[in-house]
């Protein structure tokens, strides 16, 4: 999951806590692909931010 994004090991952690957050408040068993998807778009890329903008972390 790091290569095309390049993410380290814990933010890949992070998005997986979500996915599974997302697919418990779905209803779901597992963690489901559209769970992932989802978790993924909320994390976004240093490459993709602006200069200057404020990064807000979230602590799980």
């Amino acid at each position: 999951m790091s290569h095309p994004w390049l993410w380290s090991n814990r933010v890949q952690v992070k998005i997986l806590r979500l996915a599974r957050s997302i697919a418990d408040l779905n209803g779901e068993e597992h963690v489901t692909v559209e769970a992932l998807w989802e978790a993924m778009t909320y994390q976004r890329s240093p490459l993709t931010r602006k200069e200057g903008e404020r990064v807000v972390s979230f602590r799980m």
